[in-house]
């Protein structure tokens, strides 16, 4: 064999060692970011629900005291005992006292009931001192 033909094959021997090395080494890493990848989008996917979750969770919290307050005003208006009977003989009593007719009564909302816009009070009266 002549040196060129002595260079060629060591050059094939080179490129078939360099391409067995690839497929040995390279190739399953890069199998394994793949599926790295895939896990890190998983665990994205995750991290965004849980994001949504904990700002839920956060409004839910802020609203609490608001709720908390409202509860125990209901608890307050809510007599002790279920004697109804006796709560609606009361309020026909009271109804009859300042001449109103308690079967005309009608429900309405503090929405609706509420005025539009709150009376101004007189010019003194803010004033103090």
């Amino acid at each position: 064999m002549s040196g060129q033909g002595r260079i060629a094959v060591a050059a094939l021997v080179v490129v078939a060692l360099l391409a067995g090395g690839w497929f040995k080494l390279v190739a399953p890493k890069r199998a394994e970011t793949s599926a790295v990848k895939a896990q890190v989008a998983q665990a994205e996917t995750r991290r965004a629900a849980a994001v949504v979750a904990l700002a839920n969770a956060e409004r839910i919290r802020a609203t609490l005291r608001e709720d908390t307050a409202a509860v125990a005003r209901l608890s307050r208006a809510v007599p002790d005992d279920d004697d109804v009977g006796a709560l609606i003989r009361q309020l026909d009593a009271i109804a009859r006292a300042n001449k109103i007719d308690f079967r005309a009564a009608k429900l309405v909302s503090s929405a609706a009931a509420a005025p539009a816009a709150p009376a101004a009070a007189p010019e003194g009266a803010s004033r103090q001192g």
